[in-house]
């Protein structure tokens, strides 16, 4: 009786304070309360049926992406009609008589001579009984250039050999070629089958169906016999054969692995009309913006012969790459046997499909207006469609989008709830750092114990490692600054915006802003849905921010996981993986912070801690490389020897020779440096190996063919007769008074003859040397010195000064 008589009154009370929330703030003396809830009576943002039905949409959504990031077509047979498109399985005689040549880096007789005679074989197959509509020649490049990459290069190049071909189009009068461009030579050590053996071989059957089926326009195909040792030979064909002014757009075609999905990952600059022609002719697309402004910033460093043809050439156009199975790339692992053939057949079918598209956007000549001048914002769904529109358009339509989602949210709860809006986005800001943080920290404990780079040889094993960390620290910042449920939707929404806006008002990262305006608009739009409709409304809402998400998360460990085994000893790789984890993980919570407020936040803490203890612990026990991932060293065998000029009043230099010691440097290419390899022996290092002070010496003593040695520390050097080379080392130096503002000064002039692939270190800085100037465009200092690769045998003249 009691409790009946009571049950009237509490229920009032209840629906005064729901009445209360549905009209907004209320006002108490002194201050403004916002209430969470809707106008028209919206349930509260942690739902449960709501966080169900998400949960349930989340692992639909990781299956989906998880199928499609390595899903490949079948392969077209070899005996199909040319009229069914490219076919994979015609390009393994390429691929085989070049895999037969070795490791063909610069210099070396597999790259100079065995694979320009394959590559030659192959075309004239390739064009049997339509030798008439092919043009092809052989260019023998020489010139230098200076590119700023990894604190920048002198690139100074001779009798590089590149391998041209020209297929005439459909049009004989038109006045624009296309360029279709990869390489043939190798890392050392590597037979190169992926990296891009499979692209050269990608290019002899495209020019065997544009001979049967022409392009609008005529098609240049540059075989280039030299990219790896910083892209010398793109530069000779594009600063010095006379198509190169013909040409009015590039496909570049690269690989950092041997299978998988290839990835558009630069475009332009600018010339959207681009990016159209992906869009409408490429049946499986793959692409983000958001990897252009990865590259563009150098966040994610790299280049490409896409970029020597951009900067050099003027010559627009798009960069593909593979990276799935990045393992075994600059490996002796790249080889057929880990090729994937149905990579090689998706990749031919999308070059195939977008060539023809620009070759009939080129068709009536270059294009001209706004799709030249401005650049394009594109991503794929699920590698199901395209969507692409430029730039100048997504500045403006983001910023506007942002603008009235933000003023959206204000006035559905009022102007006096701003300050509790975006206070409610501030903790989720806030979240979203500790994320990132606590998983970046956790990657440094990882780091210094025997669990180091576990998880990027094991990746299924990362996210166990990393994620939890990252969720315990984001529910853990939540309680400390107050686990306050009102308006956490609408604080989702407006950090979304904000990040959407600062990001739009960049002329580059304008690129990377559309998924902040799905995460702000979307969820935005849901939140005025009637009742009935909300939950499910909600979930489909999130559903393609997620899609995307997990998109991108996917990828960044499919390529950041086999980075990290070649990043050098100096950079601990579970810091970036576990830092990448953080980040996505605080962005994917901040941005659907409604979803996890039913979960009970203590228990999801003890199980996040019960999560990472197991995962460290299987970590502890399993090692880090195996047969198919295995660690990544440099092996050198080297003859050194050490040469100091006395240089005398006239100008004569007297050189005197120091004998040095010969012997094996070896030197890790990830953070485990050569303490693995020490408690493996004798599969490990050398005998009488003794650790490398790069500090002693010109330049270290480093045997490294690029100016690295603060990336490759802690290596070995064990003594050894020094090894046979097919020619000997000559170095003669002549000085030239000059003087220059009153200063007498000299200038060095440095004659160098030997054998390939070796290595010249000059120091300048005891000769009183001028420094305005030097050859090949170096900037010249008393104080500096200068590493020299000198790949190609012959005689090299330098001069300082």
């Amino acid at each position: 009786m009691k409790t009946r008589t009571a049950s009237p009154g509490v229920s009032s009370r209840g629906a005064a304070a729901r009445g209360a929330a549905a009209q907004g703030p209320t006002e108490i003396p002194g201050r403004t309360v916002c209430h969470a809830g809707a106008a028209g009576g919206s349930q509260p943002a942690g739902d449960q049926l709501t966080s169900w039905l998400a949960l349930i949409s989340f692992s639909v959504l990781m299956t989906f992406v998880l199928s499609e990031q390595w899903a490949v077509p079948r392969i077209v047979p070899a005996d199909s009609p040319l009229s069914d498109g490219f076919s994979a399985d015609r390009t393994r005689d390429v691929l085989h008589e070049l895999e037969a040549c070795g490791p063909k880096y610069v210099g070396a007789s597999g790259n100079e001579v065995c694979a320009v005679q394959a590559v030659l074989r192959q075309i004239a197959k390739s064009a049997e009984g339509r030798e008439s509509r092919l043009t092809l020649e052989t260019q023998s490049a020489s010139g230098h250039f200076y590119l700023d990459f990894i604190g920048g290069f002198t690139v100074a190049y001779r009798n590089l050999t590149n391998v041209v071909a020209r297929v005439r189009g459909r049009r004989p009068n038109s006045t624009c070629a296309l360029l279709i461009s990869s390489h043939f030579d190798s890392a050392i050590g590597s037979v190169a089958t992926s990296d891009a053996n499979a692209e050269i071989a990608i290019m002899t059957e495209l020019l065997r169906l544009f001979l049967h089926d022409p392009l609008d326009v005529d098609v240049v195909f540059n075989f280039n016999g030299g990219e790896e040792f910083i892209l010398p030979a793109a530069h000779g064909f594009v600063t010095s054969h006379p198509w190169a002014s013909e040409l009015c757009a590039q496909i570049n075609l690269e690989s950092a692995g041997s299978g998988g999905r290839e990835l558009l990952f630069q475009v332009g600059p600018e010339n959207r009309w681009i990016v159209e022609a992906y869009a409408q002719h490429v049946r499986r697309p793959y692409g983000s913006s958001i990897s252009q402004v990865l590259f563009q910033t150098g966040i994610v460093p790299g280049e490409t012969d896409y970029r020597i043809y951009r900067d050099f050439g003027g010559i627009p156009g798009a960069d593909f790459a593979v990276l799935t199975n990045g393992w075994v790339y600059h490996t002796w692992r790249d080889n057929i046997e880990h090729l994937d053939f149905r990579s090689v057949q998706r990749y031919g079918d999308t070059v195939n499909d977008f060539a023809r598209g620009l070759a009939k956007k080129l068709g009536d000549g270059r294009p001209t207006g706004d799709d030249v001048s401005d650049s394009a914002v594109f991503f794929d769904v699920g590698g199901t469609f395209f969507v692409e529109y430029s730039a100048d358009l997504a500045r403006k339509m983001h910023v506007a989008a942002a603008i009235v989602v933000l003023s959206s949210l204000l006035v559905r709860r009022g102007a006096a709830c701003a300050g509790a809006i975006f206070k409610a986005a501030l903790k989720l800001f806030l979240a979203f750092l500790s994320s990132l943080f606590a998983a970046a920290a956790t990657g440094a404990l990882v780091a210094f114990t025997p669990a180091a780079l576990a998880g990027s040889g094991h990746p299924e094993l990362a996210p166990l490692l990393f994620v939890p960390p990252a969720l315990a620290a984001f529910l853990g910042c939540l309680k400390l600054l107050g686990r306050d449920e009102s308006l956490i939707e609408e604080g989702s929404i407006a950090l979304a915006s904000m990040l959407c806006l600062g990001l739009s008002l960049s002329s580059v990262a304008v690129q990377g802003s559309y998924p902040f305006l799905l995460w702000s608009v979307l969820p935005g739009l849901a939140a005025f849905c009637p009742r009935p409709l909300r939950s499910v409304s909600v979930v489909v809402a999130f559903a393609l921010p997620w899609l995307l998400h997990l998109q991108f998360l996917v990828l960044g460990l499919d390529l950041l996981c086999p980075l990290t085994y070649r990043t050098g000893a100096a950079i601990p790789g579970d810091v970036v993986v576990a830092a990448f984890f953080g980040l996505m993980t605080g962005l994917f919570l901040s941005l659907s912070a409604r979803f996890i407020l039913p979960v009970p936040h203590w228990a999801t803490k003890m199980l996040c801690l019960i999560t990472f203890a197991m995962a460290f612990g299987l970590a502890l026990w399993i090692f880090p490389y195996s047969y198919d991932r295995p660690k990544r060293i440099v092996y050198q065998h080297t003859a050194r020897s050490q040469a100091t000029w006395t240089l005398e009043e006239n100008g004569t230099a007297t050189a005197h020779w120091e004998p040095m010691e010969s012997g094996i440097w070896t030197v890790s290419q990830d953070w485990n440096s050569l303490d693995t390899m020490r408690k493996f022996a004798p599969y490990g290092l050398p005998n009488g190996s003794e650790p490398h002070d790069n500090n002693i010496g010109l330049y270290g003593q480093v045997p490294l063919p690029f100016p690295m040695k603060w990336l490759l520390t802690g290596g070995a050097w064990a003594k050894r007769s020094a090894p046979e080379v097919p020619v000997g080392i000559d170095v003669q130096l002549a000085s030239v008074p000059v003087s220059v503002a009153g200063e007498d000064l000299r200038k060095a002039h440095v004659s160098v003859r030997g054998p390939p692939n070796m290595m010249l270190v000059l120091s300048p800085r005891l000769l009183g040397l001028l420094r305005q100037g030097c050859s090949f465009q170096w900037l010249c200092c008393r104080n500096a010195t200068y590493k020299l690769a000198l790949h190609c045998p012959g005689t090299w003249h330098i001069f300082v000064g």
